[in-house]
């Protein structure tokens, strides 16, 4: 379970986990989304921050992984849809 805090004003979310099987190997785990605009769509900046239980718990590089390849994932939907809609129509 996580909590969540967004602050549109800065284009960014906070999700802090407070419960579940992430806080087996870490004492505390937050991950910050931050977005920039650009000229055309936008860039995602994600930060993973956490302390580990003890010093055999291994950085949570599979975690961060899983959000680029949700990042690929929403952006080859998103550039679909921006295709379609801008395809005439037959």
């Amino acid at each position: 379970m996580e909590k969540v805090a967004i602050d549109d004003k800065n284009k960014s979310a906070t999700y802090k986990t407070i419960e579940g099987t992430v806080l087996n190997m870490f004492k505390s785990f937050k991950i910050c989304l931050e977005v920039t605009p650009r000229d055309e769509g936008s860039v995602p900046h994600w930060t993973l921050e956490y302390e580990k239980l003890n010093a055999n718990v291994e950085d949570p590089k599979a975690m961060l992984h899983g959000l680029v390849d949700t990042c690929t994932d929403v952006d080859a939907h998103l550039t679909q849809q921006a295709n379609t809609q801008s395809s005439p129509q037959l």
